[in-house]
């Protein structure tokens, strides 16, 4: 999906008050740019189960360092 049209459903979402579907749409554009932070953070506000938010995670910054791993984790 194109960058731009994430952002437009973004502010669309935010606009309507629909904030957990900005969220899944800030989620797509940090996975789209490789932003592993941002992923950690917005997968953290859709899942503040621990177990549930690490697996997911693991997903994404499997093939990280274990050192960036932790400070993605700590972070988030």
């Amino acid at each position: 999906m194109d960058k731009l049209l994430i952002i437009k459903d973004i502010y669309k979402n935010i606009d309507s008050d629909n904030v957990e579907n900005a969220v899944n749409a800030c989620l797509r554009l940090a996975r789209l740019g490789n932003d592993y932070l941002y992923t950690a953070i917005f997968l953290h506000e859709l899942y503040p189960a621990k177990e549930v938010f690490y697996n997911i995670l693991f997903d994404d910054i499997h093939h990280l360092k274990k050192e960036q791993q932790k400070v993605i984790s700590d972070i988030s």
